[in-house]
């Protein structure tokens, strides 16, 4: 009987360990892939990226391309708060609140279509969860525009849009390479 659990728990560890790795390949091929076809996305990033969620370790190339777009909804909402933080701080009537105004909408629409396309990606609607991203990655190039055409550069948003669109790129050339 001993002989037998002994049996079923290295059975079970052999599975968990292929599994695990399976996991961890689809990963590399999947950020590998992602950097050849884009070289502005290194294969570094994606995998930082991507492992920063735990469920990644155990998803498959649709469910990676869920754990990006969530994870560029949560950026966008971390970046509607920074907006309203630098709002309240600064005098309401300056151009720099006024250019702030024009992200905090920007990015709020972004959160809004990055959660239709993190609910299209769910639903297997690839060509809508692309359309909804795209309109999302406008968002950074927007915000640093307001600033710009008021001649202030850099914007105060010039980390925050930069890290923004690099999540977005990613997720859309994740959801892009779905059927």
């Amino acid at each position: 009987m001993q002989s037998t659990t002994s049996l079923l728990r290295s059975l079970l560890l052999i599975l968990f360990l292929a599994s695990t790795s399976a996991a961890s390949s689809s990963i590399d091929e999947t950020c590998r892939s992602i950097s050849a076809s884009r070289p502005d996305i290194p294969t570094d990033f994606c995998v930082s990226t991507l492992t920063a969620d735990p469920a990644a370790a155990s998803s498959d190339h649709r469910g990676l391309a869920l754990i990006a777009t969530r994870l560029s909804a949560t950026n966008a909402t971390r970046t509607v708060a920074r907006i309203q933080q630098l709002i309240d701080e600064r005098d309401r009537q300056s151009t720099n609140s006024e250019c702030l105004r024009v992200c905090l909408e920007v990015y709020s629409d972004a959160e809004d279509h990055l959660q239709d396309a993190a609910a299209s990606v769910e639903a297997g609607k690839y060509r809508d969860a692309i359309a909804l991203l795209s309109a999302a990655l406008d968002s950074a190039e927007n915000c640093e525009d307001a600033f710009g055409d008021e001649g202030i550069s850099p914007s105060p948003m010039v980390a925050e849009d930069g890290s923004y669109e690099k999540l977005v790129e990613l997720a859309l050339a994740i959801v892009a390479t779905l059927p």
